[in-house]
């Protein structure tokens, strides 16, 4: 019954101490971040982490198997976006690209960033080609829809040349809102 199971705040040590015994130390820093091979592939072999930029203040873990990868160049349209809130501690956003399928929209890239630079964008894009290139998968989207954000919209644009980029309507509703508050 509910009442037999404990309390979260009654078992948090027990808890974490649990899972301190079997996983590595949380880095305190980004220089610290090590990602170990067994934590970089998935059960069926599959490489997942694709990228590690280990360059100081700049990390960027880039997550992706083969499989997904495919299925990201059997997609015409993509749609990408960063969140904040979710994001990994030590990392400035968590940002993924979703592809659209006869099945709907999935995310098929994930990737921790610690900032938002068009030079970081550059390094996400560059390196999500070398993996698709090194697999024989064409990479190759009609368009992609993006906040407006100008150094992923640049990047994009410059990487893909001959796609489109959309804007979210949703994003473009807020700028608007913000803006006419600003203007009072």
């Amino acid at each position: 019954s509910p009442e037999d199971i404990p309390i979260f705040n009654h078992i948090r040590s027990t808890a974490y101490r649990r899972r301190s015994s079997v996983l590595p130390p949380i880095p305190k820093t980004l220089e610290d971040i090590v990602i170990p091979d067994s934590l970089k592939f998935l059960q069926n072999g599959d490489r997942y982490v694709t990228f590690d930029n280990p360059v100081p203040n700049r990390l960027i873990i880039l997550c992706s198997s083969e499989t997904l990868l495919a299925l990201t160049g059997k997609c015409s349209y993509w749609l990408a976006d960063g969140t904040f809130r979710t994001a990994p501690q030590k990392f400035l956003q968590s940002y993924s690209i979703h592809g659209r399928t006869q099945w709907g929209i999935h995310a098929f890239v994930d990737i921790a960033m610690c900032g938002r630079t068009q030079q970081q964008y550059e390094l996400i894009f560059q390196a999500l080609l070398h993996h698709a290139n090194t697999n024989h998968i064409q990479l190759q989207p009609l368009s992609i829809m993006l906040d407006f954000e100008q150094a992923a919209s640049n990047t994009f644009l410059s990487i893909f040349k001959h796609s489109s980029v959309l804007y979210c309507h949703f994003h473009y509703c807020r700028s608007i809102w913000r803006h006419i508050q600003k203007l009072g």
